[in-house]
């Protein structure tokens, strides 16, 4: 999920922008208020273009969609080289975490 990467790269605002085209696109507001017991207005505003959302609200929103969607979102360390971006090393180091048998 594009909004979980740009939280983790410290992209707050990107973030928001694209977690609330997802909200509209997909769950709405009206059911992720259902599910958080939030009203679906002040979710609206939470990420609106003036919108501040708490890490406790984001952190809530994130994982009420993962339970909607039946996906769970994972975080895989990789670590960067001196000097190399997060971009460049994520192409050229990325290996999936193996799983659990």
């Amino acid at each position: 999920m594009e909004g979980v990467q740009c939280l983790l790269a410290g992209e707050i605002d990107v973030a928001t922008i694209v977690l609330r085209d997802y909200i509209e696109t997909t769950i709405s507001y009206e059911k992720l208020g259902e599910l958080t017991s939030a009203p679906p207005e002040t979710l609206a505003c939470m990420f609106g273009k003036k919108g501040n959302p708490s890490a406790a609200d984001l952190l809530s929103v994130v994982s009420t969609i993962q339970r909607h969607e039946g996906i769970c979102l994972e975080v895989h360390v990789v670590r960067q080289g001196v000097g190399q971006t997060y971009e460049a090393d994520h192409e050229e180091n990325h290996k999936p975490a193996p799983r659990p048998a």
